[in-house]
């Protein structure tokens, strides 16, 4: 927790709510600790691992959105 206040990047959070590995108020407790957290997403399922493999298009196309938002604030500063 602590690590994630310093962080000044842009971070996207994902994480699975029905993950048995780390547990969802850890998920929760980053994104309120992290000033540079700027999208998160916490499908129901998708467990620990498994994100991807359950939800590959949209999770491309999410991850594509934020890297292409990034990209263009850069651009623009």
């Amino acid at each position: 927790i602590d690590y994630i206040k310093k962080i000044k990047t842009p971070i996207f959070l994902i994480h699975a709510q029905d993950d048995a590995v780390v547990p969802f108020d850890s998920f929760k407790a980053l994104k309120k600790a992290g000033k540079s957290v700027v999208k998160t997403w916490a499908p129901p399922v998708g467990r620990h691992t498994e994100l991807f493999m359950t939800f590959p298009d949209l999770y491309v196309k999410r991850c594509n959105h934020f890297l292409h938002k990034i990209m263009m604030q850069r651009r623009a500063s």
